[in-house]
């Protein structure tokens, strides 16, 4: 795949669901279907997706919104060389499982980088860059969330809290960054 979506109206510039792999797409200014959390550049309500090389920049809620409560599930996706720029939230997980990001970009979005809420398990976020954000960098709710990774990932210059890990069993490992929170 090699593609611009650029400046739509619908829920989302890509939806799909499980199975897909997604390289080398850019969607730009998605701008929402209805203002429901939904909205954004890239839905995915699916298992075992794998995108690389995509670029989420100014659309409406979130760069990439991932659901699992749908009855698709959003578990086991893998995502690298990801930048979620300029929309509210980067990346919204909801009630997701073992995904894992590898040099994921969320920056100057208007909330938060990294959202992760309903009991989203087993995250991982590898050599990532969490920065300029007007809320927290990563967050992940209280309410189940747990066991979540984050390696070697630099956290810069967000309004908010730098990490905020709710739940039990979380690991941050720190190795060759310049700066955490």
């Amino acid at each position: 795949t090699n593609a611009i979506i650029s400046d739509n109206s619908g829920i989302a510039g890509v939806s799909m669901n499980s199975n897909n792999t997604l390289t080398n797409v850019s969607v730009y200014n998605q701008s929402g279907g209805g203002g429901n959390q939904f909205d954004s550049g890239i839905f995915i309500d699916g298992n075992f997706n794998s995108l690389t090389d995509i670029t989420l920049i100014g659309n409406y809620r979130q760069g990439l919104y991932v659901d699992g409560t749908t009855g698709y599930y959003g578990d086991n996706n893998n995502y690298t060389n990801i930048v979620a720029s300029g929309s509210t939230y980067g990346v919204w997980l909801l009630d997701v499982e073992n995904d894992t990001f590898v040099n994921l970009t969320a920056e100057d979005n208007s909330l938060n980088g990294i959202w992760m809420e309903s009991s989203c398990k087993g995250i991982q976020i590898i050599n990532s860059t969490i920065r300029n954000n007007s809320g927290d960098s990563i967050y992940a709710s209280y309410d189940g969330s747990d066991s979540h990774t984050i390696i070697n990932t630099a956290i810069e210059n967000n309004s908010g809290d730098g990490i905020i890990l709710g739940g039990d069993y979380n690991q941050i490992i720190n190795r060759d960054r310049k700066s955490v929170v």
